[in-house]
């Protein structure tokens, strides 16, 4: 049900055609599985995974679990949304704590130690990356591309921002007493 809310995107119309959709075969019984196959979302558990290859700097295992969720049945466009949600909620949790941030208490866990490792200027500059690309989304014949170069400008960017070097905080120099009025020379 969080899921089909999430993705009719507060539109109860739409909503409730996600859940006809799901209710094609009265037989078959709703499973998340069956709900994100059925919607073209990826596995949460994808995404998790995703930003733990961002965090960790692993450009190859990255790569790997955007196609790997992209040839699973995931639309690519949809799979960039997810990933600036979850983006979204580690930034919220860095920002404002645990109040605006509206998930399960395993979700909860998985951001707050996800947070413990990535700043907040490394969790801006992913959603910068895979907002962008997803706003400039052309229909071409590599369909995951945008991700791709989204999440390996992500990495490449976090490493700048590692290499520069910590703000350096220069001690305070105390303002100097202002120099003495000269008395006027007596005229001999």
């Amino acid at each position: 049900l969080e899921l089909v809310a999430r993705e009719g995107t507060g539109s109860v119309r739409d909503s409730i055609s996600l859940l006809d959709q799901l209710i094609a075969d009265p037989d078959v019984p709703i499973t998340l599985d069956l709900a994100e196959r059925a919607l073209g979302t990826a596995s949460g558990q994808n995404v998790v995974e995703l930003i733990d290859a961002l965090i960790a700097g692993d450009a190859a295992h990255g790569l790997d679990l955007i196609n790997l969720s992209v040839d699973g049945g995931a639309d690519p466009r949809q799979f960039g949304r997810q990933v600036v949600e979850y983006l979204r909620q580690l930034l919220l949790l860095h920002m404002a704590g645990d109040d605006l941030v509206d998930v399960t208490a395993e979700r909860r866990a998985v951001l707050h130690e996800q947070a413990g490792h990535i700043g907040r200027a490394a969790v801006l500059v992913a959603i910068r990356a895979f907002n962008a690309a997803l706003q400039e989304w052309q229909s071409g014949w590599q369909p995951q591309l945008p991700l791709e170069l989204a999440f390996l400008d992500s990495l490449r960017q976090m490493f700048e921002l590692d290499a520069e070097p910590a703000p350096v905080e220069r001690p305070r120099v105390a303002a100097r007493p202002a120099p003495a009025a000269k008395a006027p020379a007596a005229t001999p």
